[in-house]
Formats: structure tokens, C-alpha cells, sequence
């Protein structure tokens, strides 16, 4: 293979972990120089696009806490200094993330954490998208996002974040709908794209479809940690250790994936059907 369609296939690999973008527009973000962003004085690991101090100014504020519930959450530091890019425009962060410009924030493999301006317009999810986006970059620091199956990814940054991501659907709406059998299909393997996993969700009309993918998530991500804690703190550290994700999940809860889901499934339908 030439070594430009080498290196390309490598970069191809390297950045994939980006949710929600296609693989060309996560490649070119790789080559982007982020030399323009200016660190904000009031918190340096905050650094901004020309035009968006106040944006910066605004984040800043949740930086402390979130860098704490993250680091509390995932049972160690972060592997390398915490960034923050904060764009001035939604031409910004998709040019750096790939992302699609309605995401509110992401992490690029190779480029770090982006967030939105648009976010700006939901300052109640700051907070939450925030530390949900740091779940992803300290994740990243120990293993490729695109190794991990996206329902453990994501459930796992909403769940640290307090629901970041999954706002616009609540936990008895997401059991309502596990009841009736419109439930997210969990793999052991990796799934680069959230898209490609709210399948069920879309085909069955909901206007949230990834809302209520990042909950049903996020719900078993809580079922796994208190159901057996010593458990699901083996798990995530035998992952960000580089171990296999099939080969760490079946060994700290002693089953598949797919055979806890069903008890995790079967215990909400029976919640939900009780008077």
C-alpha cells in the first residue's frame, strides 16, 4: 500500500472514535491547526476561538466539578492535562470535530474536546454536556473511543454527567418504551457511530431517537454499577487498561452483555407493568 493510503488508513482508525460524523469530515478535522485558540486567563485549560471569550467565561465556572465527578466516576485521573476548545462558530467545531453541527459538544480522537456555541442557547445543559464530553476525553486518554461498544460510551458519559445527553427523555418514558420492547440492541464489540445504533428508536418514529439511546444507556450503565459496584469498577478499569471489552464485561459480571441486558430488560418491564 503507498504510504499516503497508509497513513490515511491509520488516521482513518485513529479518529473514528467522533460520534456522529462520517469518516472524511473526521479525517480532514485531523489536520486543522487549534494554534489559534487563546488559553482564558481565568481558568488556562479553558482555551477559546478569537470571539468566544464569553463563551469561555461562561464554561469556566463548571470546569473544577465536572474535572472531580469524571476523575470520581472513571476510579483515576486523567491521563494527561484536561483541554477544553471552545469554538466562536458552528463552522468552528465542525471543521475540528467532524461532528454534525447539531451536537453540542465532542471529542475528536486525534483533536481533543470541542464544544458548540450553540450550546451558549442551552445554558441549563451546559454543566451536564460539559462533563459528559470530558467522560469521552479521559476514556480517550486510556483506550481508542472506537474499541468500546457506543452504548457503553455513551451510557457511561451520561450516567457520570448526570443525564447530559439524554435531557429530552426521562427514565420512565426510556422504561416504558424497554417494556414494550423498543429497546437499544447491546453488543460486546465496538460500534464507532451512535447512528448506527438507535435503529430500533427511528424505526419506531420517535422524535428523540438518541436522547432515548443515551438513556436506555445510561440506565444500564446504573444497573451494572449498583447491582455489583466492585464489579463495574473491574470493568471500567480492565478496559481503560487496554483489556479486551467482551473479555473484561464477561469476566467482572461473570455473563455476556447481551444475558445482563435481558435481566436489566426483564427488571424494568416488571417495574413498569407493577401498579
Amino acid at each position: 500500500m503507498p504510504r499516503l493510503a497508509t497513513q490515511i488508513a491509520l488516521l482513518l482508525v485513529a479518529v473514528l472514535g467522533v460520534s456522529g460524523c462520517t469518516a472524511t469530515r473526521a479525517v480532514v478535522a485531523h489536520f486543522q491547526s487549534t494554534g489559534r485558540f487563546v488559553p482564558l486567563a481565568a481558568d488556562p485549560r479553558i482555551v477559546y476561538e478569537p470571539g468566544a471569550e464569553a463563551f469561555a467565561q461562561a464554561v469556566a465556572p463548571f470546569l473544577p466539578q465536572a474535572v472531580v465527578d469524571v476523575e470520581a466516576g472513571h476510579y483515576r485521573a486523567f491521563s494527561r492535562p484536561v483541554v477544553v476548545h471552545v469554538c466562536a462558530t458552528e463552522a468552528c467545531f465542525t471543521r475540528f470535530t467532524g461532528a454534525s453541527p447539531e451536537a453540542k459538544g465532542s471529542v475528536h480522537g486525534t483533536q481533543g474536546l470541542f464544544l458548540n456555541p450553540t450550546l451558549l442557547q442551552q445554558p441549563e445543559r451546559m454543566r451536564a454536556i460539559l462533563t459528559h464530553e470530558l467522560s469521552h476525553l479521559h476514556l480517550a486518554g486510556y483506550v481508542r473511543l472506537w474499541a468500546l461498544p457506543a452504548w457503553f460510551n455513551e451510557g457511561l458519559a451520561a450516567y457520570v454527567s448526570g443525564g447530559g445527553g439524554a435531557e429530552h427523555v426521562s427514565e420512565a418514558e426510556a422504561a416504558k418504551a424497554i417494556a414494550a420492547g423498543i429497546m437499544l440492541e447491546p453488543t460486546d464489540s465496538r460500534s464507532w457511530l451512535i447512528n448506527d445504533t438507535t435503529g430500533p428508536f427511528r424505526k419506531s418514529g420517535m422524535p428523540e431517537a438518541a436522547h432515548m439511546f443515551y438513556r436506555q444507556s445510561m440506565m444500564f450503565i446504573a444497573y451494572l454499577k449498583q447491582s455489583d459496584p466492585q464489579a463495574f469498577r473491574a470493568l471500567l478499569l480492565d478496559i481503560e487498561d487496554g483489556a479486551d471489552f467482551a473479555h473484561a464485561f464477561s469476566s467482572a459480571y461473570g455473563n455476556g452483555v447481551k444475558s445482563v441486558w435481558a435481566e436489566f430488560a426483564g427488571s424494568v418491564s416488571a417495574q413498569a407493568a407493577a401498579p
